[in-house]
């Protein structure tokens, strides 16, 4: 019989990390500059491992084989990866204005499942915001001429949050977390992300990220 699982996390290194999840659970860090601790996940790229008892050191993705229905439902249909990512994100500085595609749009073009996501509001600094869809008088061609020149912040419909609320991130949904925020986000077992606007931000090296903006659009 299956016990509880607690898995060892996987640190992702971001442009706008920082040392938050060692403030706050006093972990230990790669880097400085950790913006995402993947607490559950099954990917290839990225294989929870389970940290204490009997199946230590085992993968989820072993575990899903091993014990199916036990461990996954009897609705997920037997060779199927388990279905859901859940990470913690420590925003020092904001996210890259962003969308994520559905399952049918992702299906087509990326031969992938698409993201659908929920944050849950750990830390927030006295008003921080979160960018959260668009303003509702905002076209499609507004948008994109707001894009062209420069000026896209005059779309974008900012909230302010506070810990212990709840925002629900569909497919198509235009958002962002915001300087100063930390949450539990809980998704599909994806990691597709298009980035529309990065605040004219490089890396270390020197680079811009990538931009996904017609897909987007789309």
């Amino acid at each position: 019989m299956l016990y509880p699982l607690r898995f060892q996390p996987i640190y992702q290194e971001r442009i706008w990390g920082g040392s938050g999840l060692r403030e706050e659970f006093g972990r230990e860090l790669p880097s400085d500059k950790i913006g995402e601790s993947w607490e559950v996940t099954c990917r290839e790229e990225a294989e929870s491992r389970v940290a204490a008892g009997p199946l230590q050191g085992r993968a989820l993705r072993e575990l899903c084989d091993e014990f199916g229905p036990e461990l996954l439902g009897e609705k997920i249909e037997k060779g199927n990866t388990f279905p859901l990512l859940l990470k913690i994100l420590d925003a020092q500085d904001i996210l890259s204005v962003q969308v994520h595609p559905d399952d049918k749009y992702a299906g087509l073009h990326e031969g992938s499942a698409g993201k659908s996501e929920v944050w849950y509001i750990l830390k927030a600094q006295p008003g921080a915001k979160i960018i959260y869809g668009l303003r509702p008088e905002v076209t499609k061609e507004d948008f994109t001429a707001a894009l062209e020149q420069g000026q896209l912040t005059a779309c974008l419909n900012e909230v302010e949050v506070r810990p212990g609320e709840i925002y629900p991130i569909p497919p198509g949904l235009v958002h962002a977390l915001g300087k100063g925020i930390m949450v539990v986000e809980l998704q599909q077992n994806s990691d597709l992300t298009y980035r529309v606007f990065d605040w004219n931000r490089v890396d270390r090296h020197g680079k811009a990220r990538p931009l996904h903006v017609e897909k987007a659009l789309q």
